[in-house]
């Protein structure tokens, strides 16, 4: 991926969740600003329902580009001074899955499926919704 600056190393933490044990730095062209996921910061990598994960790996190579979307929508729509919604981070999930490699058939059903149920599964998390 060229818009990634850092790449992260993970550590195991609870579950299938993973934590970062260094930063990762991403850069989104869109909206002129670098995006950094912080140490400690905790990701499941993608929330892959069990009945497809036999069609789109857990640990693909989406696992980056999910990293930077689950740190775009635990910001909430702003980062700096900068606002984005949740279709901007869906989007740039899309570009930066594109970018890494992901084939054409995987990251359209994963950019649809954060499309349609994102924000569902943000506001199951606690998390305040937004569209």
């Amino acid at each position: 991926m060229r818009s990634l600056l850092r790449a992260p190393t993970f550590i195991v933490a609870a579950g299938r969740a993973f934590e970062l044990a260094s930063p990762m730095v991403y850069r989104w062209d869109a909206k002129d600003i670098l995006v950094t996921v912080p140490v400690g910061f905790v990701t499941d990598f993608a929330s892959i329902p069990r009945p497809i994960r036999n069609l789109i790996d857990v640990n693909g190579k989406h696992r980056l580009p999910a990293v930077l979307h689950d740190r775009l929508y635990a910001l909430g729509g702003k980062l700096a001074d900068v606002r984005y919604t949740r279709q901007d981070a869906d989007d740039e999930f899309l570009r930066a899955m594109k970018e890494a490699g992901v084939s054409w058939v995987t990251r359209t059903l994963m950019h649809r499926a954060v499309r349609m149920f994102g924000g569902f599964h943000r506001s199951a998390r606690g998390g305040r919704t937004w569209a």
